[in-house]
C-alpha cells in the first residue's frame, strides 16, 4: 500500500464533472467502468463501495475512495440499514 503523500504526489490535478447521488436502501450506484481514475467522497450514510473483482470497501461519512483507472465500480447500501430512506449520499468525481 503506498502513503498518502505518495499518492498525492503523483496525482494529476484538472476539472473534471461531478456528480452527487444518492443511493436508496436495497439500491446500487453503478458507476461502470471509466478510463481515468475515479474519486468517490462520502457526504452522509454508510455502504459499500464493491469492484467487479469482488474486492470491496466500507463507505461512510467523510470518507474518500480512488478507484483505479479501468476498475468497474459499484457503490450498494449495506443490508439491514433500517434509518433512513437515502442510506449513502455520495459525490462522485472523475
Amino acid at each position: 500500500m503506498i502513503s498518502l503523500e505518495q499518492l498525492l504526489d503523483g496525482l494529476e490535478v484538472a476539472v473534471e464533472p461531478l456528480a452527487i447521488q444518492a443511493v436508496r436502501r436495497n439500491r446500487a450506484l453503478d458507476c461502470g467502468r471509466i478510463v481515468g481514475p475515479t474519486m468517490h467522497y462520502a457526504l452522509r450514510g454508510s455502504g459499500l463501495l464493491k469492484l467487479a473483482d469482488g474486492e470491496s470497501v466500507g463507505v461512510s461519512a467523510r470518507t474518500v475512495i480512488v478507484v483505479p483507472p479501468g476498475r468497474q465500480a459499484q457503490i450498494v447500501t449495506k443490508n439491514g440499514a433500517r434509518r433512513t430512506p437515502t442510506e449513502v449520499v455520495v459525490a462522485c468525481l472523475g
